[in-house]
């Protein structure tokens, strides 16, 4: 996947340099004031202690929420500050969003539209050679990505791609396909809505179709590269 994200970074660098080539005459003059924030090296430490923990609890099968919410328990314990302040800069609001793009999903999935959507592209993947099936679980990744945001399309077809045939390319065609998918539109991936949202507090605007007139070509040129590297050294 290296010569993947590479390429697909030079392609990304090219095509925002050729969209915003007027803006970016000339260099940033302009720098945001930097504020220093004392370390508290005492609470790093505990902090990556507990980091530690977590994983290790994760990695010996425990359970995802249950041990975010235990660590996360615990480090206010050994903090011993007010978590009020962390609280308040939790963007709450980001979160609902986020939980309210599964019941999308599964209310999307029952109208039965994501069954004909797969449908479709595992007719192609089953009967096509490895080229056919990289392209067709590329192009569905790309749609559904779109359609109901790229986490929740790797869920859909986490059960379907170790049935198919050439099942290892498959699954680096997802990862990278629902990765660059999630560049297209502005509702493609969460991170999107996270950027744009900071970007709009700092008074800078960034609207759907501005995003698409580069996050279009961005995704088409990043995911052909990317299926064209897979189908060649896989």
């Amino acid at each position: 996947m290296l010569p993947i994200g590479l390429g697909g970074l030079a392609l990304t660098f090219g095509v925002l340099r050729w969209a915003f080539r007027e803006e970016l005459v000339g260099s940033f003059r302009e720098r945001p004031e930097v504020v220093p924030v004392p370390l508290d090296r005492g609470l790093v430490a505990k902090g990556l202690v507990m980091f530690g923990v977590a994983v290790a609890a994760w990695l010996a099968g425990g359970s995802l929420p249950g041990v975010a919410i235990a660590a996360g328990a615990l480090m206010v314990l050994v903090a011993q500050r007010d978590p009020a302040y962390a609280i308040e800069r939790v963007d709450w609001e980001l979160l609902l969003f986020f939980g309210s793009l599964f019941v999308v999903m599964r209310g999307f999935e029952a109208t039965g539209a994501v069954d004909w959507i797969n449908g479709r592209a595992l007719a192609i993947v089953q009967a096509g050679h490895r080229p056919t099936a990289a392209l067709a679980a590329s192009g569905v990744m790309v749609v559904l990505s779109n359609l109901i945001s790229n986490v929740p399309a790797v869920l859909l077809w986490r059960n379907v791609v170790p049935h198919l045939p050439h099942a290892e390319l498959l699954w680096r065609v997802v990862a990278m396909s629902a990765t660059f998918a999630g560049n297209l539109l502005l509702i493609g991936s969460v991170a999107n809505l996270i950027v744009v949202e900071k970007a709009e507090a700092h008074g800078t605007r960034i609207g759907f179709w501005e995003y698409a007139r580069v996050g279009i070509p961005v995704t088409l040129l990043t995911v052909a590269w990317g299926v064209t590297v897979l189908i060649l050294t896989g």
